[in-house]
């Protein structure tokens, strides 16, 4: 294996436990991992504004040399002076895809800065913005909403039980200018063609002259899966789902309630 000198983490399902928290027992091997030189950070699907909202009531803030947030499209490395937003949605293309998803029972939210908007309020609305601590607001009228105006991505929210329809809509309709994935139960998203946790990731190995062979991540769903298959050593959480499984280069040996990345570092990366 080659010298892991940055360590990236999902969050949800990952590095949070089932609480939405991370324990002391993880928080002590994140920093034996940086007391031997080793960067850590977290590479999430959630805006960085979120994270900063929660970022110390995990009590991981002094610990994170790096934040990615909207699935490696937003960037945070202060030791190298870096806070950047890359490859924004354009709002035309948000029009189309919801065009496409209009006549389904779903909900279609963006967030800018601290503000999540929605299509319209519901469950799923008031669920995003309590969890991320944003404010809740409405789109209004969508062309001028969107008009000249690019977002991070667009999500679309709805019961589980509807997702499978979303997928097979998704399915019907492509475009070289964005791409989508399930994220969670009751989400979807869409973003430009450019924005993946690896081109995040690759980006800051470029500022640290590292490479990604350099690079340990771990994940446990769809989103992680490009930068599970592209890092020098992918791992995915037991309590992952089996496909992205598949694409990792290994499994921990513990769930995220079991603390089974600092296990997993503790076993396989510290020195």
């Amino acid at each position: 294996m080659n010298e892991i000198k940055l360590i990236l983490c999902d969050l949800d399902g990952t590095l949070l436990n089932n609480e939405s928290m991370v324990t002391d027992y993880t928080k002590q091997a994140i920093q034996k991992a940086r007391d031997q030189g080793i960067l850590f950070g977290v590479a999430t699907g959630r805006s960085l504004y979120a994270v900063n909202q929660l970022i110390d009531k995990w009590q991981i803030r002094e610990l994170c040399d790096v934040l990615l947030g909207f699935n490696g499209g937003q960037i945070i490395d202060e030791s190298m002076n870096v806070n950047q937003l890359n490859y924004p949605l354009k709002g035309e293309y948000c029009l189309e895809i919801i065009e496409h998803f209009k006549d389904l029972p779903v909900n279609f939210v963006i967030y800018d800065k601290t503000t999540l908007y929605a299509f319209k309020k519901d469950m799923w609305s008031e669920r995003l913005s309590k969890s991320n601590h944003f404010q809740e607001a409405l789109m209004g009228d969508l062309d001028t909403f969107f008009k000249g105006k690019s977002y991070p991505k667009l999500q679309i929210a709805c019961d589980a039980t509807d997702m499978p329809k979303v997928i097979e809509r998704a399915a019907t309709f492509s475009s070289e200018n964005y791409h989508c994935m399930q994220t969670g139960a009751f989400l979807f998203e869409y973003m430009d063609r450019n924005v993946s946790k690896s081109n995040g990731i690759k980006t800051v190995c470029d500022l640290h002259g590292y490479t990604m062979d350099n690079v340990c991540v771990f994940g446990d769903a769809a989103n992680d899966r490009d930068m599970l298959q592209k890092a020098g050593l992918g791992v995915c959480m037991i309590n992952g789902d089996d496909t992205t499984k598949a694409l990792s280069n290994d499994i921990t040996e513990y769930t995220n309630n079991e603390d089974g990345v600092a296990k997993y570092i503790e076993k396989n990366i510290l020195k």
